[in-house]
């Protein structure tokens, strides 16, 4: 059985390193940027437990990468983009929905080597 406590300390973790990385690249960007990466990063888990014929532990995944990424921002910053020009907000949703499976593709693949 999953430790629930492991997998609430690590989603702690994984907000306060967004925390911390939203203070260096504030606002859309930097939910672009943390999606992105957590989507690489778990890409990569995967990969590597594949590979290896491992288990992933929910606590890196739902905890550590779950706290990290932050679908709510990206859905706030959607619709605000949307608001403003139509245009601009689809490139806004597309985009980020496109850096986030090229990042966990790219992790797999990262992690299947």
């Amino acid at each position: 059985m999953v430790n629930r406590w492991w997998v609430m300390v690590m989603g702690g973790v994984g907000v306060w390193v967004r925390v911390v990385v939203s203070s260096w690249v504030p606002g859309p960007m930097g939910t672009l940027a943390i999606n992105g990466v957590g989507s690489l990063m778990m890409g990569l888990v995967y990969g590597i437990c594949l590979k290896k014929g491992l288990s992933v532990h929910p606590a890196i995944t739902a905890g550590f990468l779950g706290g990290l990424t932050t679908f709510s921002a990206f859905s706030r910053e959607g619709v605000l983009a949307l608001r403003a020009s139509w245009v601009m907000g689809l490139l806004w949703v597309v985009g980020s929905v496109l850096v986030g499976l090229g990042g966990y593709a790219l992790g797999e693949w990262w992690g299947m080597r």
